[in-house]
């Protein structure tokens, strides 16, 4: 733990970055020589990760199908309905939700998304009326203006609470799903760094 390492470049999605970054570089800093942090999207980590172009990912992807990694679990965070704040309390339930507002979405196609149509599917919600967005920020705007409702990781969605004021967030009915983050690193290359973080 004393030694210092010459450099270190770790990677992270937005969202993330904006909760973790003062803790990392806080930890970090006096271990590290040159310490580089990039913010992006997950594709990108992956395709520099595996060119050796980085040393640890944080991620909501475990990335299990490329062998010696080590994963380490950095939190669970379980999904949320957030809502326009004038809807009534008796009518933020998912299945009322989806008949009185169109459903916001993240892209088609990524994990997020998958996860919350496979969440739909098992509380017997169908959502004909659907906007899809590329990043959290639109998705939010629509829910603030009351156009539209949507699920979604706070971590995503957190750091727009201060700027949308007026958005209810709402724990959804059980089996909530959830999302895991990880450090990944490659396998014993840099000891008990990862367990520091």
């Amino acid at each position: 733990q004393d030694q210092l390492l010459p450099r270190l470049r770790i990677s992270m999605v937005e969202p993330m970055a904006i909760h973790l970054m003062t803790t990392i570089v806080g930890q970090l800093a006096p271990l590290v020589g040159e310490l580089t942090v990039e913010v992006g999207h997950t594709v990108t980590f992956v395709r520099e990760f595996v060119k050796d172009e980085l040393d640890l990912i944080i991620s909501n992807e475990e990335l299990a199908d490329i062998p010696r990694l080590e994963r380490h679990l950095l939190c669970t965070q379980g999904m949320v309905a957030l809502v326009p704040g004038n809807v009534p309390l008796d009518s933020r339930h998912p299945s009322q939700l989806a008949e009185d507002l169109p459903l916001v979405r993240f892209k088609s196609g990524t994990r997020v998304d998958q996860e919350v149509e496979e969440y739909l599917h098992r509380m017997g919600i169908g959502t004909h009326r659907r906007i899809s967005c590329a990043s959290p920020a639109p998705m939010a705007q629509l829910v603030e203006s009351g156009q539209a409702w949507t699920i979604a990781p706070p971590l995503a969605m957190s750091w727009l609470a201060r700027s949308l004021p007026s958005i209810a967030w709402v724990p959804l009915p059980e089996p909530t799903p959830t999302r895991d983050i990880h450090l990944i690193c490659g396998e014993g290359r840099f000891l008990d760094l990862p367990k520091i973080l």
